[in-house]
C-alpha cells in the first residue's frame, strides 16, 4: 500500500513539474512574414498567420500545404484557442482563410480591429462565424484589456509604420498608411507574456512612453524589423528603455533581406543579446523564461 502511495506521489510530482515547465516555455513556429503559432502550456495561438496568395517574393507566405492545414485546422494547427490579426493588410490577413479556419475549428476566437471586422462582414459566410469575432480598436494612445479564450490580452493602438508617397494631385508628401488601424497585443498566458507589435512605427516614442510596456515584464516580443533601422538606431533605444523584453523575434523580413537582419542582430547583441531571426517558414524554436 505504501509503495502504491509513493508511486502515485511521484507521478503527481512529475505531472505538476511538467505543467510548470510548460508554462515556462513558449514553443514558436514561424509561419510566414509576421505570422507565428505560439504554444504555451495548453494554449495555442496564431498571430497574423492566416494569409497567403501574395504576388512576388517580397515577403514569406505560407506554401500550399501549410495554407491547407491552416484553413482546415489540421495538425499542427488543430485546436487553436485564439487568432489575433494586427491589421487589414494582405500580408497579415485574408478574410476567407480566417472564416474557413473558424468553420473548421468552431471553438476558436478571433481578436482583430474594427477595420478587419468590416472586411469579414462583407463575406457571405460572416453570419456563421460572427460569434467567434471580437473586434476592438482603441483610440490613439489608448488601450484596453480583456479576457478571451482563457487568455488576458492587452490591446494597444499602435501607429502603422509610415509609407511616404507623393500625392499626384497636390504634389504633397503623404503617409499611405495613416488611416490603418494597427494593433499591438500583449498576451498573458498563465504568466508568460508575449508581445506582438504588428506593423508598428518603432520611432513613435510617444506611444511607447505612454504604454510603458517595460512594466509588463514581457518574456517574448515579436517586433517589426524596422526597430533595427534608422540613423542612430532610435528603435533599439525604444526596445531598451520602453519595452525591455527578455527575448525578441524580428519579423516582417523578406527572403532577400534575412541575412542583413541577422547581421544587424549580431551587431547589437552587446545591447540586446536575445534577438532571433527565423531561417525559413515552418521552422521552430523553444523560448524558455529567463
Amino acid at each position: 500500500m505504501n509503495n502504491r502511495i509513493s508511486v502515485l506521489a511521484l507521478v503527481s510530482l512529475f505531472v505538476l513539474a511538467s505543467h510548470a515547465f510548460s508554462q515556462d516555455t513558449a514553443e514558436v513556429t514561424y509561419i510566414a512574414n509576421e505570422g507565428f503559432m505560439v504554444e504555451v502550456g495548453e494554449k495555442k495561438i496564431l498571430l497574423d498567420a492566416l494569409f497567403g496568395g501574395l504576388q512576388g517574393d517580397w515577403a514569406d507566405q505560407p506554401d500550399e500545404a501549410t495554407a491547407h492545414k491552416l484553413v482546415n485546422g489540421q495538425p499542427p494547427f488543430d485546436d487553436v484557442d485564439l487568432v489575433t490579426v494586427s491589421h487589414k493588410h494582405v500580408d497579415h490577413f485574408d478574410e476567407q482563410m480566417v472564416i474557413q479556419h473558424i468553420l473548421s475549428n468552431p471553438r476558436v476566437r478571433i481578436l482583430c480591429s474594427e477595420q478587419v471586422e468590416e472586411i469579414l462582414k462583407q463575406n457571405p459566410d460572416y453570419m456563421k462565424i460572427k460569434q467567434n469575432v471580437v473586434a476592438v480598436t482603441p483610440n490613439e494612445l489608448k488601450d484596453t484589456t480583456l479576457p478571451i479564450a482563457g487568455i488576458n490580452v492587452r490591446v494597444i493602438r499602435l501607429e502603422h509604420s509610415h509609407y511616404m508617397e507623393t500625392d499626384p494631385d497636390t504634389g504633397e508628401r503623404r503617409n499611405r498608411h495613416a488611416s490603418i488601424e494597427n494593433l499591438g497585443f500583449v498576451l498573458d498566458v498563465d504568466g508568460y507574456k508575449i508581445f506582438h507589435s504588428g506593423d508598428t512605427n518603432p520611432f513613435n516614442e510617444t506611444e511607447y512612453t505612454t504604454f510603458a510596456l517595460h512594466k509588463e515584464q514581457i518574456n517574448l516580443a515579436f517586433l517589426e524589423r524596422m526597430f533595427m533601422a534608422g540613423e542612430g538606431q532610435p528603435g533599439i533605444q525604444v526596445i531598451e528603455d520602453l519595452i525591455k523584453p527578455k527575448q525578441i523575434v524580428l519579423m516582417h523580413i523578406g527572403p532577400a533581406r534575412r541575412d542583413l537582419f541577422k547581421s544587424l542582430a549580431v551587431a547589437v547583441e552587446d545591447r540586446l543579446p536575445g534577438i532571433h531571426v527565423f531561417d525559413k517558414p515552418m521552422d521552430q524554436m523553444s523560448f524558455r523564461h529567463k
